[in-house]
C-alpha cells in the first residue's frame, strides 16, 4: 500500500545525474531523495543513493520485454518474467511455461544497471530465464563464437564492410598477429594498400575502445579519399565516435603536437627526403617530427604505406627502417645498409639451404660462404667457429648441430633480412588472376628530333653547370645544380611545356604560376630550388638556348596528343575500358578535350571543371562508334 504522508515512495524513476538505471524512492524530503537499486533477492540489502529531488525522471510506463520481479505471496519466493504490457498502474507480466500474471507498479522490481557480482546465489534462488530466451541467446553466441575462431579473434575483418582479397587478409593478419605491430605496407599501387590499413586500425579501435587515439597523416591531396575510405569501406572514423584524425603531411603544426596510439604515414617515401643529405629544412623539420610521432616509446603502433622500390633508393629507404626499428637500423650507417640491398639475393639463397636436415658436406660450404660474405659481423663468426667441428661426422641433422644451425638461421634472419617488417605484394602469380581483362599498360613510342635536340642543351647545360663547379663538388650550390637539372629532365619527359615554364622559372620570366599547372613547382622545396639558387656563369645564355626549342617542342606535343588520342580512340572501339594518366593537369585537360570532341558520352574526368570543357565543345561533337568509356585522372606525376 502506497505511503500516505509521501505518496512518491515505491514509485520507479531514473536519476539523470548517474547510469545506474531504474530505483524506487525510499524517502523522501524537500530537496532530497533515496533511492533503492534493486540488485537481487538473493540480497541480504539493496543499495541506496542519496540524489536532488531535481534530477529525477519517473518512469511512467516499463518497456516490453523489461526483465522484472516481484514477491508471490500465494507461492512464497520470488519470480521474475517479462512485461508484456502496462495500463495505468497495472503490469502485465509473462512467466515462463506460458504463464500470466499482472502487479501493481509498486510490487515490482527492476534491476539495476551493474552486473550480478554472486551469480550462484542468484540461481539458487531459482531466478532463471525461460529456455526459450536461453536457446534463441546460445545459438547467437555460438554463431559469434564461430566467427570469432575462424578470425582467429580478429573480428575488424567480419565487421568492415568491404570484400578483401586472400592477399590482404595475409596482411592484415601478419600485422594484427604481431605483438610489435610496426610494418611497412609496400604492395604495388592498386593492390589496396589503404584498406589493409583501415582493416588494421579498425581492430585496433574494437581492441582499444575506450583509449585508443588514431593519427593518420597523408599528402593534402589524399586527405579527403583516407576519409571517405575509412568511413565508406571500414566503418572507422569520427561519425562513429572515434578517436581519429587525419592530417595533411603538409601541414606540420596540425599534427606535431599530437600524441597518437597508431599512426600510419601514407606515401611515406615522401617523408624520406628529410634524411637524405641536403634536404631542405622543411623536409627535415617534418621527417623530425614524424621520428618524434612514431618512436616505439610514444606511438607502439606504426604503419608506413609506399610503393616505392628499394634499389637505387637505399638512402631512402634506410629511413623508412629506421621509423620502424631506430635500434636496428641507424641512418648513420648507409653503407652496411647498401651492403645489405647487394648481398640480398647471395644472402636469400644461402638462407634457403642452410637448413637444419641439410648434409653437413653442404653446411660446411656455407659456412665459409657466409665467412666471406660478412667478415665484419663477430657474433656470426662466433657462432660459426662453434658449428664447425660438430659437422666433421656425416650425419644430417644431428641433435648437436640442429641448436646452432636455428641460431644461426636466426641471427641471420634478424640481422640480414631486409623485409623483417616489410609487406609486399605484386601483380602476378595468384594475385595476376584477381584481375582478369586487364590489358596491363599499353605502351605508345614515339621519335622525335626536337625532343632529342632538347635533351641534348639540356646535357649541354649540365656540362656548363659542372665545369662552372669544377673544385665545389661538395658545396651546396652543387647539390641545388643538380636537383634543378634532375627537375628539367622530369618536366622535359613528363610534358615539354611544363619544362619550357621551369626554364623561364629558372631564368626569372613570370611563368612560375603556370609551371604550377603543369604539376611543377608545387612542392616548396623545388620552387625554392628553382629560384633562389644563384646563376653559374653564362647559364643564362644556356637558358636562352632552351627557350628558343619553344617552336619545336610544342609541335612535337601536339603531334604526341593527337597520336595519344588516336589510340585511345582505336581501343575504345574493341569496346575496352581505358585509364588513361597523363604528367600533368594541363596535359590532362587537353587530352580530355581531344578524347571529348571525337568520342562524346564514353568520356568522364575525374577532377577539373567538366562543364567547361563541354560547353566549349557543345558544338563540335563528333559521335563515335564503340561503347568503351574513357576515365581521366589528373595531376599524377
Amino acid at each position: 500500500m502506497p505511503d500516505p504522508r509521501n505518496p512518491n515512495v515505491g514509485k520507479l524513476v531514473r536519476c539523470v545525474d548517474n547510469d545506474l538505471g531504474i530505483a524506487k524512492v525510499f524517502d523522501t524530503n524537500r530537496e532530497t531523495a533515496i533511492l533503492k537499486y534493486f540488485d537481487s533477492p538473493a540480497s541480504s540489502s539493496w543499495p541506496q543513493r542519496e540524489v536532488q529531488i531535481t534530477s529525477l525522471r519517473a518512469v511512467e510506463k516499463l518497456d516490453e520485454q523489461t526483465r522484472v520481479y516481484f514477491f508471490d505471496d500465494d507461492a512464497g519466493f520470488w519470480r521474475m518474467g517479462r512485461v508484456h504490457g502496462q495500463v495505468d498502474h497495472e503490469v502485465f507480466i509473462d512467466l515462463p511455461n506460458k504463464e500470466q500474471t499482472r502487479r501493481h507498479v509498486r510490487d515490482i522490481h527492476v534491476r539495476w544497471n551493474r552486473p550480478i557480482e554472486d551469480p550462484w546465489e542468484h540461481l539458487s534462488a531459482r531466478l532463471t530465464e525461460t529456455p526459450f530466451f536461453h536457446q534463441a541467446r546460445s545459438g547467437l553466441v555460438a554463431h559469434f563464437v564461430q566467427q570469432r575462431a575462424i578470425s582467429r579473434g580478429m573480428i575488424a575483418l567480419l565487421s568492415s564492410p568491404v570484400s578483401l582479397e586472400p592477399y590482404q587478409i595475409e596482411v592484415v593478419r601478419r600485422v594484427l598477429n604481431d605483438p610489435l605491430q610496426r610494418y611497412l605496407l609496400a604492395d604495388e599501387v592498386g593492390l589496396g594498400k589503404t584498406i589493409e590499413a583501415g582493416v588494421i586500425l579498425r581492430q585496433h579501435i574494437l581492441d582499444k575502445a575506450n583509449n585508443h587515439r588514431v593519427l593518420v597523416i597523408s599528402p593534402a591531396i589524399l586527405t579527403d579519399q583516407w576519409r571517405s575510405e575509412l568511413s565508406g569501406r571500414c566503418q572507422v572514423g569520427t561519425e562513429f565516435g572515434h578517436q581519429i584524425k587525419v592530417a595533411a603531411m603538409e601541414d606540420i603544426e596540425s599534427w606535431q603536437n599530437e600524441q597518437p596510439s597508431f599512426l600510419v604515414v601514407d606515401e611515406a617515401h615522401q617523408l624520406a627526403r628529410g634524411a637524405v643529405e641536403g634536404a631542405s629544412e622543411f623536409s627535415r623539420k617534418r621527417f623530425e617530427a614524424v621520428r618524434r610521432l612514431s618512436h616505439p616509446s610514444v606511438c607502439p603502433h606504426l604503419l608506413l604505406l609506399s610503393a616505392t622500390p628499394v634499389l637505387r633508393n637505399e638512402q631512402g629507404f634506410l629511413s623508412l627502417l629506421h621509423l620502424l626499428d631506430p635500434a636496428v637500423y641507424d641512418l648513420t650507417d648507409v653503407a652496411s645498409f647498401k651492403l645489405r640491398v647487394e648481398t640480398r639475393q647471395e644472402l636469400a639463397d644461402l638462407f634457403a639451404a642452410f637448413t637444419e636436415d641439410q648434409q653437413p658436406f653442404f653446411l660446411e660450404g656455407s659456412l665459409d660462404q657466409l665467412a666471406t660474405l660478412f667478415p665484419s659481423d663477430t657474433r656470426l663468426a662466433e657462432l660459426l667457429q662453434a658449428l664447425r667441428p660438430l659437422l666433421t661426422e656425416d650425419i644430417p641433422g644431428d641433435e648437436r648441430s640442429r641448436p646452432l644451425v636455428r641460431k644461426i638461421r636466426t641471427h641471420l634472419s634478424e640481422t640480414y633480412r631486409l623485409h623483417r617488417r616489410l609487406l609486399r605484394n605484386r601483380r602476378g602469380g595468384e594475385i595476376a588472376d584477381l584481375l582478369p581483362g586487364r590489358k596491363k599498360w599499353v605502351s605508345l613510342p614515339w621519335n622525335d628530333s626536337g625532343l632529342a635536340q632538347a635533351e641534348n642543351r639540356l646535357d649541354q647545360w649540365r656540362a656548363r653547370a659542372a665545369a662552372a663547379m669544377w673544385g665545389r663538388e661538395e658545396s651546396a650550390e652543387c647539390s641545388a645544380l643538380a636537383r634543378i637539372f634532375a627537375i628539367f629532365l622530369e618536366s622535359l619527359w613528363g610534358d615539354p611545356l611544363a619544362f619550357l615554364a621551369c626554364v623561364q622559372s629558372r631564368l626569372g620570366g613570370l611563368w612560375i604560376d603556370t609551371a604550377k599547372d603543369f604539376g611543377m613547382l608545387v612542392d616548396e622545396e623545388r620552387r625554392r630550388t628553382i629560384i633562389t639558387t644563384p646563376l653559374f656563369a653564362d647559364e643564362a645564355s644556356q637558358l636562352e638556348q632552351l627557350v628558343e626549342l619553344t617552336p619545336i617542342l610544342r609541335s612535337f606535343r601536339e603531334a604526341a596528343l593527337r597520336k595519344m588520342a588516336d589510340s585511345v580512340i582505336a581501343l575504345l572501339q574493341n569496346e575496352l575500358r581505358v585509364v588513361c594518366m597523363t604528367s600533368s593537369p594541363t596535359l590532362a585537360d587537353e587530352l580530355y578535350h581531344e578524347l571529348l570532341l571525337k568520342c562524346p558520352g564514353h568520356v568522364t574526368r575525374h577532377g577539373g571543371d567538366q562543364a567547361q570543357w563541354s560547353e566549349r565543345v557543345n558544338a563540335a561533337l563528333i559521335p563515335v562508334r564503340g561503347s568503351g568509356s574513357f576515365r581521366y585522372a589528373s595531376g599524377l606525376v
